[in-house]
């Protein structure tokens, strides 16, 4: 088995484990970089989920993997998690813990015209938020379509994994009904179609009958400051820009997706709002294990919604990768360094 690990200015591939180094029904604990992983098999699948319990810190690694369930138990206290998500489906333990959700690699992409994605490599585990920052035309906006599944772009390498499963060729409602979301930088208007209509129909909000739904959708709606009318007119119908990204909120915080992609998710929003909004979402990720990829221009959203990692992306690729540290740096210096120098010297009579 290889996992990819990423420094500030390389990529490389580790070779972990090989596959028959991990019995059927079984987990091995390696780690890569101080990062602790359970690699888990069940018979020609493989799962890696971060090997501490999040109610005590002991090795998941230890327990026992129950084949039928898809789960790991702790050995200590007995909370069971699922390599699916990482989210726990027994007490004591009622956080999640991280999965490798996404895994972007080598990514191309082009339009008819032009070539836009350089070769694209990130991994987006359960519960993280990673920050995309770069110039303007950098291809930021273009990576989240290209991962959606816009049409207009073609895929000319590379592989956009969920859980395992390669995406690229997928529909974009296939990719949505898998957990993929995206928060788009202007969200559209949809006469006749309501943000209600959206939850009922969704595969991923069938949990409960519908009333209980519509009562959950209501409480959401309250805490993100929408009024309840909102819900039942047109998606984003005659609403102003931070009325929409609320409303987007809403959606995803409904919805409960996998992994959501967030593109510009302060524009539009006042301070007041960006704050609401990003504490949602930040709360997401620690309940319910959901993996975050928001693209931004400015540090203040991540001083709300704080990230594991930030990437600067420069020309269709990622150029180097930080903490948070490195929004503040590029807040204060730009990408200057990263973009290649367009001076040129003129010699005049041997002087230059």
């Amino acid at each position: 088995m290889v996992a990819e690990t990423k420094g500030h200015s390389s990529e490389k591939k580790v070779r972990v484990l090989a596959v028959d180094d991990v019995p059927d029904g079984e987990a091995r604990r390696v780690t890569i970089e101080d990062q602790k992983i359970a690699i888990v098999r069940i018979h020609d699948q493989m799962y890696a989920i971060g090997d501490m319990c999040s109610h005590a810190n002991y090795s998941l690694s230890e327990g026992p993997v129950d084949t039928t369930d898809v789960t790991i138990e702790c050995w200590k206290h007995g909370a069971q998690f699922s390599l699916c998500d990482g989210k726990p489906v027994s007490l004591p333990a009622t956080q999640p813990v991280p999965v490798f959700n996404v895994e972007i690699k080598d990514l191309h992409a082009q339009t008819e015209s032009a070539s836009i994605l350089n070769g694209v490599n990130m991994t987006i585990c359960s519960g993280e938020v990673h920050a995309l920052m770069g110039p303007n035309g950098s291809g930021k906006s273009t990576l989240s379509h290209v991962l959606m599944g816009r049409p207009g772009y073609t895929v000319t390498r590379g592989e956009i994994l969920l859980d395992g499963e390669d995406l690229v060729g997928r529909e974009t409602w296939e990719r949505a009904q898998r957990g993929l979301f995206l928060a788009l930088q202007y969200p559209v208007e949809i006469e006749g179609v309501s943000a209600s209509t959206i939850l009922e129909a969704s595969q991923l909000s069938q949990s409960g009958d519908s009333e209980e739904r519509l009562q959950n959708a209501r409480k959401e709606a309250e805490h993100l400051g929408i009024p309840v009318e909102h819900l039942s007119k047109g998606v984003n119908l005659d609403m102003s820009g931070g009325e929409k990204k609320r409303l987007e909120t809403f959606q995803l915080a409904s919805l409960k997706p996998s992994i959501a992609i967030l593109d510009e998710l302060d524009s539009g929003l006042d301070v007041d709002g960006l704050r609401i909004v990003s504490k949602r979402i930040e709360k997401l990720t620690k309940d319910e294990g959901l993996g975050v990829l928001v693209i931004t221009h400015y540090s203040r959203l991540l001083e709300e919604l704080k990230p594991d990692k930030v990437h600067v992306f420069v020309d269709g690729k990622i150029v180097t990768s930080g903490d948070s540290a490195l929004a503040d740096e590029l807040e204060k210096d730009g990408y200057e360094k990263w973009i290649p120098s367009t001076e040129t010297s003129v010699s005049l009579g041997g002087l230059v």
